[in-house]
């Protein structure tokens, strides 16, 4: 026989046995044949601490008498205990669960409220959680005055505010935002807080709701698992993702970095060095680019335009410029806008490489091109090493192949020598890189004839 076959009467008599009993002992003294019907289910259920209270609370929710459950929590309301645990159940999952009478918890939790916050086990919500989610507004205002779970996370990790951002009326956000709900209170899944979740999933009115309470813009959500690397995005960059250029707008207007960079400043220094594409990641680093970085990587000129604000020789966390950057384009699109829009294609910065350096250790010849036609000088130093393009062609190999070809056609200098008075066919002699040296070799020869030739 099961409980819920069971009558009223008995349950009731079970129920006050139980609450009556101090444990399961005295129980058993009490009413022996009960004992033994209930043993087999009271054991696997339950653990054998945590009231018995909860015990009687139970076999009033399987049958879904409400009335008897409040009778018992209004007699004995300071027993009531409130296990958490994987092998406890508190009294409400049950009475939520079970009944799905949000009113008549309604009722209990107005007239016996405890600070204690109580969740159904099913979800893991709250009653302002259910009261919102089933739109039970005069519940959900009530709960709201009393405070009652406002930033308890449901079994997915999701916060009422989270939730209202997501799904919820402007109202219900407002409400709880008002009622003090913490905004920096992450959604576990992907660690987004709810200035993340309105940039992605609302519109620009409710991203104004949230920004008019003061939260972070430049936090940072994470994504992935510790054994493969993070991922971290802040509101700016979801705004990229999502094409939402009045959003980004909002969030320049309310302090947003285009310039943050989300991984460690040692990676990207390492990163930048080695002259990798954004995506290229490492066992110990998974490298998510700016958002002034990833809308040149996505050709966004609308929000590249947005984000540089005039300032297109402006250095980045690395030390690098926006040309910089898109010079490690194969396609010279983004790279002949800041041209056009008055990037300076020899600046430096404090790091000491060229755009040119940059797009000739990648191999992007059409670029390179385009940096030239913009009157970027072929013949540039770098300041580390006093190496031209060449050079570091040269020495990357590989990818770069290709830009040994374009420059040494554009009329790069193969006389010129580093710091170390090397020439680019010195080091493509001493790495063996003879198909550079012939390169080289070939279009000297060439010079020479015409020279020659020139002279006569």
């Amino acid at each position: 026989m099961s409980f819920s076959e069971l009558p009223n009467e008995l349950v009731i008599e079970i129920s006050f046995l139980l609450s009556t009993a101090g444990d399961f002992n005295r129980f058993a003294c009490v009413n022996r044949s009960l004992f033994v019907l209930l043993k087999p289910i009271l054991l696997r259920r339950f653990a054998q601490k945590g009231g018995n209270l909860i015990m009687a609370l139970y076999l009033s929710a399987i049958t879904q008498n409400v009335e008897n459950i409040c009778i018992l929590l209004e007699d004995r309301r300071s027993e009531i205990k409130y296990p958490y645990t994987n092998s406890q159940v508190s009294k409400l999952n049950e009475l939520l669960t079970k009944t799905a009478s949000i009113d008549r918890v309604a009722v209990f939790l107005i007239k016996y409220y405890h600070r204690s916050v109580l969740v159904d086990s099913a979800y893991g919500r709250s009653p302002l959680y259910w009261a919102m989610v089933l739109g039970r507004g005069d519940l959900f205002s009530k709960f709201l005055e009393m405070g009652i779970g406002i930033d308890t996370r449901d079994n997915m990790g999701q916060t009422p505010l989270f939730w209202a951002v997501r799904k919820g009326s402007f109202e219900t956000c407002r409400g709880l935002l008002n009622a003090g709900a913490i905004m920096s209170r992450r959604y576990l899944q992907h660690r987004f807080t709810p200035l993340h979740a309105a940039v992605h999933y609302r519109s620009i009115n409710m991203v104004k709701l949230i920004l008019g309470f003061g939260p972070n813009v430049n936090t940072l959500s994470r994504v992935g698992r510790y054994s493969v690397g993070y991922r971290e995005f802040s509101p700016l960059f979801i705004t990229i993702q999502k094409n939402k250029n009045e959003i980004a707008k909002l969030l320049l207007e309310h302090g947003a970095d285009p310039h943050s960079f989300t991984t460690e400043p040692a990676a990207l220094d390492l990163l930048f060095v080695c002259g990798t594409d954004s995506y290229v990641s490492s066992p110990l680093v998974v490298y998510v680019p700016s958002p002034l970085r990833y809308a040149i990587i996505e050709r966004k000129l609308d929000f590249l335009e947005m984000f540089l604000d005039g300032k297109v020789d402006s250095l980045d966390y690395i030390g690098a410029t926006s040309l910089q950057h898109a010079s490690c384009d194969h396609e010279p699109t983004v790279a002949a806008f800041l041209l056009n829009m008055g990037a300076d294609p020899d600046f430096m910065g404090w790091r000491g490489y060229t755009a040119l350096k940059q797009a000739a250790i990648d191999g992007c010849v059409l670029t390179i091109h385009a940096l030239l036609d913009g009157g970027a000088g072929i013949n540039a130093l770098c300041k580390r090493y006093g190496r031209t393009a060449l050079h570091h062609a040269v020495i990357k190999g590989g990818n770069a192949e290709p830009s040994i070809g374009a420059l040494l056609e554009r009329g790069i200098d193969t006389s010129i020598q580093d710091l170390r008075g090397m020439t680019a066919m010195d080091y493509a002699m001493e790495m063996r890189y003879y198909r550079a040296y012939l390169k080289i070799d070939i279009a000297e020869g060439l010079r020479g004839w015409a020279n020659r030739y020139a002279s006569t």
